[in-house]
């Protein structure tokens, strides 16, 4: 585990981001919010991986196992009717089924380097139930780090038995992270 969270943090600090007031200047798995996504994957992937998680529909995610070492999951987001498939977020889940406890160790370690980071943006921290395990007992803890253009979310999805516990850490553009809030 130990291992894990030193590769995330040289990951992270190993990057030249010397100014953090551009979402679009950051990348998970070689994405960034904007790019097409056409470039990494076939549409026909896309539209197999699709999700149907919201409420509203002006957006969707796309979510698929992939093969590295800092992530299990690749998160998507696309506007409904894109042919384009410009990307409005990308995320990286990492599995923490067994134990919880360890993604709440690494995200303090990922919080640390993204304050350092982003350390002219609006920070918000949330502890909330999680809206699709009807049962109460699933909890997510996130830090949101804001700028002008969007938003960087790292979380820990403390789940019930029944779901999996994992860490995200989302890139989102101003559009989809305020459309989070009606989309449950």
């Amino acid at each position: 585990m130990r291992i894990f969270i030193l590769l995330l943090f040289l990951t992270f600090s190993s990057q030249s981001w010397t100014k953090a007031d551009d979402i679009r200047d950051f990348q998970i798995e070689g994405i960034s919010i904007g790019d097409n996504a056409l470039k990494f994957f076939s549409e026909k992937k896309l539209i197999s991986n699709k999700r149907n998680w919201y409420n509203d529909n002006k957006f969707y995610p796309v979510l698929f196992e992939i093969e590295s070492e800092k992530y299990d999951y690749l998160q998507l987001h696309f506007k409904i009717n894109d042919s384009k498939y410009k990307v409005h977020a990308v995320g990286g889940h990492k599995n923490f089924n067994k134990n919880p406890k360890d993604c709440y160790l690494l995200k303090k370690e990922i919080d640390g380097v993204l304050r350092k980071l982003f350390n002219n943006s609006k920070i918000n921290e949330a502890e909330m139930k999680h809206p699709s395990d009807k049962s109460g007992e699933s909890i997510v803890t996130q830090t949101s780090f804001t700028i002008e253009n969007g938003t960087v979310v790292s979380a820990c999805y403390d789940m019930s038995e029944k779901y999996n516990s994992e860490f995200r850490v989302i890139l989102s553009d101003k559009d989809i992270y305020d459309w989070y809030t009606v989309a449950y």
